[in-house]
């Protein structure tokens, strides 16, 4: 008997047979990626309450190795999110809150008057993100916590970014908040309550909230880790990490299962309740967002999902709710391809594996102005990922070197090469000297970005070209041949007209030859104009200055000045000294 029932338990059920080649695809590239170091982490795939397929890839913590289980506990970042809407729904079915309920009635320290529970939970509150608020306020001792981040907000009151119920953004600092209310409402701390009325109902066994302002955590805790191209080294929790709502929840895959079939149950919530979390939110003007209460809603009735990414954890649950069919990814390794492959594969979709290449045995400058080192350069897909002394993967693909000396590409920032790109092509005076990059339209002269692209398409070079586009160039198209005076303000408005269009076609900014005739007799004033166009959209100010010799410090002060007017970094070009009696 026991020999029979050992053999029943092998037998595949239909359901894994049935999707038995998409399993064992999912299987080869998760394989694959963790060889390549791109993925460690747990995997669990489900459908009606069977599980499909779980499996553990690597460590839970750099110094201790110790392996991945499926019953490792992941901190979740923003998978936490619906746990969060999960208790207001609770405290909504004990009736100690209503989702319409003002921030304001639970929270009086909270500034705004007009924001509601609901707004919280559906991401459109309008409430900018906590993490730049809090960061002006903390020293590297500080560890933020809820109440200090509801203090902070009612000390500072920063901006809303839009009124509340007229958009969708997602902000965390809803979430904080909504963990806050919980709090206050419930009085337990969010992780007494989740213990109490989640972790217990569902008899999850490693699964909890965690935050550094805790003196211990459950031996089951996974670590996030990062690959520096030798060995993982720790990308754990930092100084924002005494706060919740957003994050810090840790689950392990099998939890989340059973989390995930307890949402088709009365277990925690009423059916009915839990049913308006995977519904989209609404704005005031009755038009549906891609939202519900800690749910993105892919496709209403049919998919759900949620995503999570935090220090080395990235993390995602996609519930296939018509089918009852469920993916769960958790991965610690700093590396978030993962979800979006096993998802692609379940789904049908192609895929296209990472690429790795390893370029050994050079001498790396790294431009930083350090000695060459001897080692290698490891490039996944087209991106450098890591430098140093490299051990090639098993089956990677090998450049050797030969000793030679590998650098990045350099940049030309003040270039005139374009002139001779459609007779030389291949750019060899650039490309000579290592110059990858050159960056044109100087000194107040440019051509439209328009002509720059047909002409690299009509003539493709080797290198990549950059533009600026040139103050001289503006007056010329406004202003005709007369340009020995100050533009009017209709010519300066027009010249701004222009130049935002070029700044939308790639223009890095606005270029000046104000030495030159074709500049030099127009004011500071019209350049601060032009420069406040470039500036918003966040392109540059590169000067030849207005005088290299007698008037040098006015002309200093000219660049500094339009720099400050117009909130744009700004670049002196040949910066020189030529009287010298100004010399030293």
């Amino acid at each position: 008997m026991k020999r029979i029932l050992l053999l029943l338990l092998l037998l595949p059920t239909a359901a894994y047979t049935q999707h038995q080649a998409k399993i064992t695809r999912i299987d080869s590239v998760l394989t694959y990626l963790h060889q390549y170091h791109l993925f460690n982490g747990t995997v669990l795939i489900g459908e009606k309450g069977k599980v499909l397929y779980k499996k553990a890839f690597g460590i839970a913590h750099p110094q201790t190795q110790q392996p991945l289980t499926t019953g490792s506990a992941f901190n979740l970042a923003s998978v936490s999110k619906q746990f969060y809407t999960m208790m207001t729904m609770q405290l909504k079915e004990q009736g100690k809150l209503n989702y319409d309920d003002a921030v304001q009635k639970h929270l009086p320290i909270f500034p705004y008057n007009n924001i509601t529970i609901r707004q919280l939970m559906n991401q459109t509150s309008g409430l900018a993100e906590y993490f730049d608020i809090a960061q002006g306020d903390m020293n590297p001792l500080d560890t933020l916590t809820n109440q200090s981040m509801l203090e902070l907000l009612a000390l500072k009151k920063p901006s809303l970014v839009f009124e509340p119920g007229t958009q969708w953004q997602y902000s965390n600092t809803n979430y904080t908040t909504l963990a806050s209310i919980i709090e206050k409402v419930s009085g337990l701390t969010a992780e007494q309550f989740f213990a109490k009325h989640i972790a217990a109902p569902l008899k999850l066994k490693n699964t909890f909230v965690y935050h550094l302002k805790m003196k211990s955590y459950p031996a089951s805790r996974v670590f996030g880790l990062d690959y520096d191209g030798v060995n993982y080294k720790l990308n754990d929790l930092v100084r924002f990490d005494g706060i919740v709502g957003d994050g810090n929840v840790y689950a392990s895959a099998e939890d989340l299962y059973v989390w995930d079939q307890a949402l088709y149950t009365d277990k925690l919530v009423k059916k009915t309740t839990f049913a308006e979390a995977i519904t989209p939110g609404k704005l005031n003007n009755g038009k549906n967002t891609e939202y519900g209460f800690g749910w993105f809603i892919r496709d209403a009735g049919k998919t759900v999902t949620h995503t999570g990414g935090w220090v080395g954890f990235g993390t995602e649950i996609t519930r296939y709710i018509d089918k009852n069919q469920t993916i769960i990814v958790l991965d610690n390794s700093s590396n978030f391809r993962a979800p979006t492959l096993v998802k692609n594969i379940w789904e049908g979709k192609p895929t296209t594996l990472p690429k790795t290449q390893l370029i050994s045995n050079v001498k790396i400058i790294d431009g930083t102005g350090q000695s060459a080192v001897a080692g290698g350069v490891r490039v996944l897909n087209n991106r450098i990922w890591h430098v140093g002394k490299l051990t090639a993967f098993n089956g990677e693909s090998i450049t050797d070197g030969k000793g030679n000396v590998l650098a990045p590409g350099f940049i030309d920032n003040h270039s005139h090469h374009d002139g001779g790109l459609e007779k030389n092509p291949s750019a060899i005076a650039v490309t000579s000297q290592g110059i990858t990059t050159i960056v044109v339209g100087q000194d107040g002269g440019s051509d439209a970005m328009d002509s720059i692209q047909n002409s690299i398409k009509k003539f493709p070079v080797s290198i990549n070209v950059g533009s600026f586009t040139g103050h001289a160039s503006l007056r010329e198209k406004v202003m005709g041949k007369n340009l020995l005076r100050k533009a009017t303000p209709v010519e300066i408005d027009s010249m701004k007209v222009l130049l935002k269009r070029e700044m939308e076609k790639g223009s890095l900014g606005l270029s000046t030859g104000l030495e030159y005739e074709e500049g030099f007799y127009s004011s500071r004033d019209e350049v601060v104009a032009l420069a406040k166009v470039a500036a918003e959209s966040k392109g540059r100010y590169i000067s030849h200055l207005r005088s290299e010799d007698l008037n040098l410090e006015d002309a200093i002060d000219e660049i500094i000045h339009i720099g400050y007017e117009a909130k744009i970094p700004v670049q002196i070009t040949h910066i020189k000294i030529a009287m010298r009696s100004k010399w030293g």
